[in-house]
């Protein structure tokens, strides 16, 4: 350890009894403080300990100075006299070390405190933004500063992700909306509302893994349950309200699906039938109150002589039929065919989610269309027709980030130069016959969906896919200034 020094009184007293009191000169305290730093070292190397423990010199180190054979006598007092004047410096060497500590790593900030004790007694700092207060030396040491400015980050930490996953939500699931205000990490739950305006907590963790709202998502696997036993029995099943079916407090319960002729109901059970959860339950006597109707209902439909199917929300949406069949053969309902494994893609099941995605297809690729009627989620493959009537499969998240016909793409990718510019030579004569005056003026033709830059016969330019040239599209300002020609026009005449 480097130390710069200071000239101290010459004749301090000593806690070691027997030195002998001497006059330490500055080229001799130099000399000394390089014999005695060496000494430190090789006192560390040997014995694997520190020769100073805080702000004092240890007695062990003391004690290998005046065993030590390799240091004549005379030497061994003036070593063990430099002891206490070094203990003296240290607090002042301390000091400049954490304060050489500020400079490296917070610049603009510096330690107010004049005197140091010890690592865990406080000292005064400032930040570069003026803020004072007390920290633990080795708590500055370890990297610790300012509260105020680390708040501060943290609170734009935070609303950089709430940002982040806003702008997620707007990606992948356009109608929701985060209610919460605040993002403190993503294990901790934040408040969401779906396009349905159902309301629920998750974490942004669970969030960005694709879960979703489990209101949206049992309103889903009811339907397939309902579906899948109607294709089973080729019989209709619908909601059944009996007069018979009233729980314990006098209201009136109902069945998801029921079939008269076959005396067969189902029911979807979801997570809130087993267990307390806040968004299905207000309180845990509502949970148990839940339980209790479950238990009446089975009672009610055994006791009218309706066998009751349970799906439960464990039951995977691919495995609902096999499970339906199965609990129909233990409770030994009859079935009279043998039943197809049912695609869930091709069961008559809508949502809002689904009627999105078609909007957001009618809208960037004209001429296509959703072929699968039902929406499970966004990472579950649709079937689709692209405007030149090839069809395939895709997750409606991959359709919203672009990705779009494989056989297209990779015919355009085979596309020969001079049948790019065959297309492109097509492109500006159906221009010519269409919108006279006007041309194209880009002179490199990629793919129908790639812009290419147009000029009409007012001058001005902008770019638009051959697609929607094609489609009778043209340019945005004429077509405006028309419409308000003839908005003025029409009212002109109803002056007159």
């Amino acid at each position: 350890m480097e130390i710069s020094w200071r000239r101290k009184e010459a004749n301090e007293k000593t806690e070691n009894e027997g030195i002998p009191q001497m006059e330490l000169n500055e080229p001799f305290k130099i000399s000394l403080d390089i014999k005695f730093q060496a000494l430190m070292r090789k006192y560390s190397e040997e014995t694997n300990n520190k020769a100073y423990y805080g702000l004092k010199i240890t007695k062990k180190f003391k004690k290998w100075i005046k065993e030590n054979p390799s240091i004549d006598e005379k030497e061994k007092q003036q070593l063990l006299k430099y002891c206490n004047y070094y203990e003296k410096l240290l607090p002042e060497v301390k000091l400049e070390e954490l304060k050489e500590v500020v400079r490296q790593h917070h610049k603009g900030g510096e330690i107010l405190s004049t005197e140091y004790i010890n690592g865990y007694t406080k000292i005064k700092c400032r930040c570069v933004e003026g803020h004072i207060w007390e920290a633990m030396p080795y708590s500055v040491r370890e990297g610790h500063w300012c509260l105020k400015c680390s708040g501060k980050k943290k609170g734009l930490e935070q609303k950089s992700s709430l940002e982040a996953l806003k702008e997620f939500l707007r990606q992948h699931h356009k109608g929701g909306e985060i209610l919460s205000t605040e993002y403190i990490n993503k294990r901790t739950k934040i408040t969401i509302r779906c396009a349905e305006g159902h309301i629920w907590e998750i974490t942004p963790d669970n969030l960005k893994q694709g879960k979703w709202c489990p209101l949206c998502n049992i309103k889903i696997n009811e339907q397939i349950s309902l579906k899948s036993l109607e294709m089973i029995f080729n019989k209709k099943f619908s909601k059944f309200r009996p007069d018979w079916l009233i729980n314990n407090q006098g209201n009136q319960m109902e069945l998801d699906g029921y079939n008269e002729e076959l005396a067969l109901a189902i029911e979807y059970q979801g997570v809130q039938h087993y267990k307390y959860h806040k968004f299905f339950h207000k309180s845990m006597k509502d949970y148990k109150q839940r339980k209790a109707n479950d238990k009446l209902k089975r009672e009610l439909c055994n006791k009218n002589g309706i066998t009751l199917i349970e799906v439960p929300y464990t039951v995977e949406r691919d495995k609902i039929q096999d499970y339906i069949i199965n609990e129909c053969k233990k409770k030994n309902v009859n079935i009279a065919k043998i039943v197809d494994k049912i695609n869930i893609k091709e069961l008559n099941i809508t949502s809002s989610k689904l009627k999105e995605l078609r909007k957001y297809v009618r809208q960037h690729h004209k001429g296509a269309e959703i072929l699968s009627t039902v929406y499970i989620n966004n990472r579950t493959k649709i079937a689709v027709r692209c405007e030149e009537g090839h069809v395939w499969e895709i997750t409606p998240n991959n359709i919203k980030q672009g990705h779009w016909c494989p056989q297209c793409v990779a015919e355009e990718q085979a596309l020969k130069p001079e049948r790019r510019q065959n297309a492109l030579e097509e492109l500006k004569e159906y221009v010519r016959q269409h919108h006279r005056s006007s041309e194209i003026l880009s002179t490199v033709y990629v793919n129908n969906r790639t812009t290419v830059k147009c000029r009409c016969a007012e001058g001005h330019i902008w770019e638009a896919t051959p697609n929607s040239i094609k489609s009778g599209s043209w340019c945005r300002k004429c077509s405006i200034r028309e419409r308000a020609r003839k908005k003025k026009g029409t009212r002109y005449k109803k002056k007159k």
